[in-house]
């Protein structure tokens, strides 16, 4: 519930069961603010998946644009790792219960990818300071307060290694005590702490607990280095990203409508009325080409939003559009056969695009954030300020070209495993091997 607007009552009762409740007020609930790009975005796919299991299809989507190829962008091995275990525990869920521990690892993933090993220290911190601070509340004795003081001692000493080591200047980091402005030295603390060990010991144990809150404030207040925030290309990149998830569930659920009712009609021509009156259970072909027309219309609004914000637009989403409206004109033919064939080919392009809108994004997070935009000549150019060609890709030399008996061979071999993968009468096995396959293209 993080970050959400909610409707929040207090209710109060005493010891002669009465009860009361204060008036309603609506507010939004605190929520900590990412500012890198990637984490941002796992934190913004936790919590639809939090809002509706139903989301699990666009969430496994979105990580998986991210994941595919992913250790060419992403150079630490766990959040890869991670990014993959995510997808297949999604993929694979049957059941609500299934999810459970999906939230948590998105969550831990973008903590790591925020704050990196710092994360977990002031996790240890904050349980050494939270162990002192009860063991001081119920009178423990002077030996286990001595361990606790040298836990949180050597807890605290491991945050500000690893706040120093992320610390742009190469001098420790400076410290800002809260409503003042008095620079505060690391020795500093360490001597706080050491106040507070001599209070605890000589019995003075609400002041000890006193100045442990003020070394709370002042550790919630240091002053690291200013992240970067995210551009507002990086913005909408992600908001694309998130939007072809939806758009690739929507797109894969027609097809297996359109499959099933070409089913009930052999060779997938048998044409026009016999077709709209629906098979097994299946939707009228009307039905499914006006889904397959207001997803096509989605993908094309999502195109436009995307050149107007002067990010470049992927071919992939231009070729699937267009496979879109073969798929709607095989319906109205009646011949959903053909037609689940052309949606299949949209899928896979779909996909292309939508790893083509992570390639950008993660480029434009490795350049420190320039984003795709329009040159000073009005040339449309990439996340690395190269040229862009017509089809919205990127242009450069230094990459080595095959010639045409390659491309020629590539090509043949994609088209037979995409036409493989769209005949959905083969053994699921086979198709997910084939959908393996395919996403290497």
């Amino acid at each position: 519930w993080a970050g959400l607007p909610v409707m929040l009552t207090l209710v109060v009762s005493d010891d002669a069961e009465q009860t009361s409740t204060s008036r309603t007020i609506n507010m939004a609930l605190p929520a900590r603010q990412f500012t890198k790009p990637l984490a941002a975005a796992l934190v913004e796919q936790r919590q639809r998946l939090a809002m509706s299991p139903l989301n699990r299809g666009s969430v496994a989507g979105f990580i998986n644009a991210f994941a595919l190829e992913g250790e060419k962008h992403i150079n630490d091995a766990s959040v890869y790792l991670g990014l993959r275990a995510a997808y297949w525990r999604l993929v694979k869920a049957r059941r609500p219960g299934d999810l459970a521990g999906v939230s948590k690892l998105l969550w831990d993933l973008a903590l790591h990818i925020e704050d990196g090993d710092l994360s977990m220290a002031e996790r240890d911190l904050r349980a050494a300071r939270e162990a002192l601070a009860q063991a001081l509340a119920e009178g423990a004795s002077p030996n286990e307060i001595e361990q606790l003081m040298q836990e949180l001692k050597s807890a605290l000493s491991r945050y500000l290694d690893e706040l120093a080591g992320n610390a742009t200047a190469e001098m420790d980091p400076q410290l800002q005590p809260p409503g003042d402005g008095q620079m505060m030295e690391r020795s500093d603390l360490e001597k706080m702490l050491d106040a507070i060990g001599d209070l605890a010991k000589t019995g003075a144990r609400d002041q000890a607990q006193d100045l442990l809150s003020q070394l709370d404030d002042i550790l919630e207040n240091l002053n690291t280095e200013e992240q970067q925030q995210p551009t507002q290309g990086e913005s909408d990149l992600a908001d694309a990203i998130g939007e072809m998830g939806d758009i690739i569930s929507e797109q894969r659920s027609l097809m297996d409508e359109t499959f099933q009712h070409g089913q009930g009609a052999p060779g997938g021509s048998e044409g026009g009325e016999s077709g709209n009156q629906g098979q097994n259970g299946a939707p009228p072909l009307e039905n499914l080409q006006g889904q397959q027309d207001g997803i096509r219309q989605r993908l094309e609004d999502l195109m436009g939003q995307l050149g107007e914000n002067g990010q470049p637009v992927p071919g992939e989403l231009e070729q699937a559009a267009r496979s879109m409206q073969r798929a709607q004109d095989r319906l109205s033919q009646g011949r959903p056969d053909s037609a689940a064939g052309a949606q299949g080919r949209a899928i896979d392009q779909l996909r292309s695009g939508a790893q083509a809108l992570a390639d950008a994004m993660f480029d434009s997070m490795g350049s420190g954030g320039e984003q795709s935009g329009v040159n000073a000549g009005g040339d449309q150019t990439d996340p690395l300020g190269r040229p862009l060609t017509s089809n919205g890709t990127s242009n450069s030399d230094s990459v080595k070209l095959p010639d045409e008996l390659d491309l020629q061979r590539a090509r043949q071999i994609l088209e037979e495993l995409r036409k493989r993968a769209a005949e959905l009468g083969r053994p699921e096995q086979e198709l997910e091997y084939l959908e393996r396959l395919l996403r290497r293209f």
